[in-house]
């Protein structure tokens, strides 16, 4: 009859008369990743307990986990107007949450608290072998859809030819069309790379943000590389429902580009700006990379649109941190070992670009080089004739090229030194867009300078219009 021991029978459940209280005076408790000792206040007016069970839920937010979690471990004693609980540090980078429960003696009323617990930032990420999949399932897609842009840039700039690749002719000769096989390829692989992060985001968003982050940003370098060789396209964010994109407006450039505005500052502001060096060979690199990522997709984005002055801090923040070394030869800056990678894919031996146009090591997404040139570039856009002079020498004398002394004919030796030593890093024909020499250089007609909407998107999706000119 006495169910709390305190030698009165009968007076277990409160008083009969009164509204019958327990609480806790919050319901979550944020605990730091070093763990330690915490003290929440009760309210009630009734006896209770943590019997008949303590009870923790994990509360996964995955129904088929892609990352490894911990468990929060901890003690909890009770007191008449409180819990203590003794929280021991984080096991994992990203923790479950655990719920404590406290008890009326009938089981009627409860009280649950909520632990969220911080991730040790210092523990390796490890993925399930469903994240592994999911991951390597982008990695491959990935690889695939740039070696496509490098096709188009190494052809349709024509600082290499199609060789023995006949079907790659019309490229070379800027005579594509929106029935062009790689036309229609490159547009659907870069779907398929933004699908595979898509997949991950719709499940990750809650659980930490700078890896929500991560895929964001990369999801922006694939329409970045889009935007320069279509223009206007279909956004296809994370929320947007399965198989949507078929009904789905093209978005202007700077509508897009103002989409991943703030993902990649979020990045610039999450992610470490040292003491990450990429490796190709690493599946953590793809996820894991240094704050020189966000910096250069933000900034060649911003040079896109003409926006010389927000591009130029961030170009230059990569250069004074002295965390990447330009290559002295463009061979070595294409290896695994180069210092200058800032994002990249290992690349696939057996792949058409390897085959056909140049077997590399890598298949380059953001190297320092360009960066390099692209400070030089906005130096010289903004008026800055000794920041443009000392950035373009830099780069010139890594590679045992001619210097300048002066910014006379700045813009010949910049696409000199551009189709020399930065050919195969698929950023040439968006160097000639930027400053209005593709018509020249290429000696195409302006509505050349975009690439035709594939046949089979027009046909497919009644919103799809096609470039001008095709």
């Amino acid at each position: 009859m006495d169910w709390d021991g305190d030698g009165i029978a009968g007076n277990e459940l409160g008083d009969p008369d009164e509204e019958r209280i327990l609480r806790f005076e919050t319901d979550t408790l944020h605990v730091a990743a070093a763990g330690g000792r915490y003290e929440v206040k009760i309210e009630t007016n009734i006896p209770f307990s943590d019997h008949p069970a303590m009870v923790i839920s994990e509360d996964n937010y995955f129904s088929e986990s892609l990352i490894k979690t911990g468990n929060i471990s901890y003690t909890a004693s009770l007191e008449s107007d409180k819990v203590v609980l003794e929280v021991e540090p984080a096991e994992s980078r990203i923790m479950n949450n655990t719920t404590f429960t406290i008890f009326s003696f009938d089981g009627q009323n409860k009280a649950e608290l909520v632990l969220v617990q911080e991730g040790d930032s210092n523990k390796p990420l490890e993925l399930t072998s469903t994240g592994s999949g999911i991951l390597s399932n982008f990695c491959t897609r990935g690889r695939d859809a740039m070696n496509d842009f490098h096709i188009f840039d190494a052809l349709y700039t024509q600082l290499f030819s199609y060789g023995s690749k006949t079907d790659w002719k019309p490229i070379y000769e800027h005579q594509v069309n929106g029935t062009t096989l790689l036309v229609s390829d490159s547009w659907a692989k870069s779907y398929q790379a933004i699908h595979s992060l898509n997949l991950i985001m719709k499940r990750i968003k809650e659980v930490e943000p700078s890896i929500y982050t991560s895929f964001a940003v990369l999801e922006s370098m694939f329409y970045y590389e889009m935007a320069v060789w279509w223009g206007d396209v279909v956004y296809v964010g994370p929320n947007v429902e399965e198989g949507m994109n078929i009904f789905l407006p093209r978005m202007k450039i700077d509508e897009l580009f103002a989409i991943f505005e703030n993902d990649l500052q979020n990045g610039i502001r999450l992610f470490p700006a040292d003491n990450i060096s990429f490796d190709a060979t690493q599946a953590s690199s793809y996820l894991f990379y240094s704050n020189a990522v966000p910096k250069t997709i933000l900034a060649k984005m911003y040079m896109y649109l003409g926006e010389y002055d927000k591009a130029y801090p961030l170009l230059t923040q990569i250069i004074q941190s002295g965390k990447y070394t330009l290559s002295n030869s463009r061979t070595n800056a294409l290896s695994l070992t180069s210092k200058e990678i800032i994002y990249a894919f290992k690349q696939d031996p057996q792949s058409e670009y390897s085959r056909y146009i140049e077997s590399t090591d890598i298949v380059p997404a953001l190297l320092y080089s360009e960066v390099v040139m692209l400070a030089a570039e906005c130096a010289y856009r903004l008026g800055n004739a000794g920041d443009a002079i000392s950035y373009y020498n830099r780069m010139a004398e890594s590679r045992g090229a001619a210097t300048i002394s002066s910014t006379t004919d700045f813009m010949s030796a910049m696409l000199s030194l551009w189709q020399n030593e930065l050919k195969g890093t698929g950023t040439y024909f968006a160097f000639l867009k930027r400053n209005n020499l593709a018509e020249e250089v290429l000696n195409i007609s302006a509505y050349k300078q975009l690439l035709p909407i594939p046949q089979n998107e027009l046909d497919k999706n009644p919103y799809m219009k096609q470039n001008p000119g095709y």
